[in-house]
């Protein structure tokens, strides 16, 4: 035991330590954790020789009574410039025959939590009548329990807005020196060891390759970063079919950052180390964006939950990413989307997708009350006279939110303003300073709105 470059000394303090721990009731597994992993990360100097030294001491005076000890500094979340501001997400539903009723039967939607990457300060559904129900894993999901009619005259959305902080960056640093319980929480360990028809633990496939990644392994962190590792170097990215399962991701060797999550919260789960999934949504401020992405997460003793992101190779330092900028998260499910999303229409058509899409904009704190305010009014009343009073305040709001609130009332149905937001908009997004997409507008439009913003192009 003991690298070279450390003292005789040095040496047997490191050994004492362990002897006594093993003395006092520590397995091997909780030894072996202690020490084997940092060996080829430790260099020899002073401060790192003192860390030992210390570590060990803790050792041979804590474990006699009190079991493994958890360094309270073993990791730190490193996070880069905040940036505040509001962050919209917005579905549209549309008519697809005005002779025919059409409605939302059915919306259940995840709301932005709070993340490592960013600050939730308050989420705002656009429309009223919704629900906020919390599960037991900390995700909020909006739910109308009642069928929401579509109106002919204009196209309906649903969504929210947030008052949010997003970072620039943030990583989770985990230090190659520190002490790692073996214990998981019965709660955690109840809710993200547990099989289902998605996962397939017991397909012979996924079992035989768990028991592959953990033979010889020190220590859960071992394992998941084989895990991590294995999945991206055996998965290419590409479309499959949905829905899937982890057992037909692996034998395909293919699918997206869904099937790459799905695949290793599979094999870690089957490894007896609990797993979840972690869904993200874009925040962008060049325009509407519907894109979306997934990632995992591990729970590991003296560090918590350890974000995976199998898409990507495995950090060369000891620093892992956490969140993707410009991106907002906003749940952390179980393993798929299914049991926090569930959205379903009558004779309607959604432009935008299940996922909707999002805007953020630098309104500064002062002014977000009133423009979250204006937001609702547009999404309850789009009455003509309402749609007047509505335009004339998206003129006073911040130059940052106008693009979005002149994109919703391009759809009113009266006209005039309609065909006023429309070319407003065109207007915005033609300067080149302010770095918009028109295309992007027109890409998460209804009919209504495309057709209104094309005309407007033409002028």
């Amino acid at each position: 035991c003991g690298p070279s470059g450390y003292s005789p000394e040095d040496r047997s303090l490191i050994l004492l330590g362990i002897g006594i721990g093993r003395e006092a009731g520590l397995s091997r597994y909780d030894s072996h954790e202690t020490f084997p992993s940092m060996r080829s990360k430790l260099a020899a100097n002073g401060r790192q020789r003192r860390s030992v030294m210390l570590t060990a001491l803790l050792l041979a005076l804590g474990t006699a009574s009190a079991g493994p000890l958890v360094a309270q500094d073993a990791t730190r979340v490193v996070r880069g410039d905040g940036r505040g501001g509001l962050a919209f997400r917005v579905t549209w539903f549309e008519c697809e025959d005005p002779a025919l009723p059409a409605r939302i039967t059915k919306f259940m939607f995840p709301i932005a939590c709070d993340y490592d990457s960013q600050e939730i300060r308050s989420v705002t559904p656009l429309r009223k009548g919704c629900e906020l129900v919390e599960d037991e894993h900390g995700n909020t999901t909006m739910v109308y329990p009642d069928p929401i009619v579509i109106s002919p005259e204009a196209p309906l959305y649903l969504g929210t807005v947030s008052d949010v902080v997003l970072y620039s960056h943030a990583t989770l640093k985990v230090k190659p020196l520190y002490v790692r319980s073996a214990k998981t929480p019965k709660a955690i360990a109840e809710r993200y060891l547990a099989d289902d028809a998605i996962l397939t633990l017991e397909d012979p496939e996924i079992a035989g390759l768990a028991e592959e990644l953990m033979a010889g392994a020190e220590d859960p962190l071992e394992i998941v970063l084989r895990t991590w590792r294995h999945v991206y170097r055996s998965v290419s990215y590409g479309r499959v079919e949905r829905p899937n399962t982890a057992a037909q991701v692996l034998e395909w060797g293919k699918g997206q950052c869904g099937e790459y999550g799905k695949l290793t919260i599979a094999l870690l789960r089957a490894n007896g180390i609990p797993a979840r999934g972690v869904w993200c949504l874009r925040a962008g401020n060049t325009g509407p964006a519907g894109n979306d992405h997934a990632w995992a997460e591990a729970w590991i003793g003296g560090i918590g939950w350890f974000p995976i992101r199998p898409q990507e190779a495995q950090p060369s330092n000891d620093e892992y990413p956490l969140g993707y900028h410009s991106y907002q998260v906003v749940c952390r499910p179980q393993c798929g989307m299914d049991e926090l999303r569930q959205v379903e229409w009558e004779n309607a058509s959604c432009p935008t997708g299940y996922r909707g899409v999002g805007f953020f904009a630098d309104v500064p704190e002062g002014k977000r009350k009133g423009t979250i305010a204006l937001f609702e009014d547009i999404a309850e009343d789009s009455s003509s006279r309402a749609a007047r009073r509505q335009f004339k305040r998206a003129g006073k709001a911040h130059r940052a939110v106008q693009p979005m609130l002149y994109w919703l009332l391009t759809a009113s149905a009266d006209e005039k303003v309609g065909t006023n937001a429309a070319e407003a908009l065109v207007e915005i997004c033609g300067q080149k300073h302010r770095r918009l997409s028109i295309e992007r507008f027109v890409d998460a439009s209804p009919s209504v709105i495309r057709a209104r913003i094309e005309a407007a192009r033409v002028q």
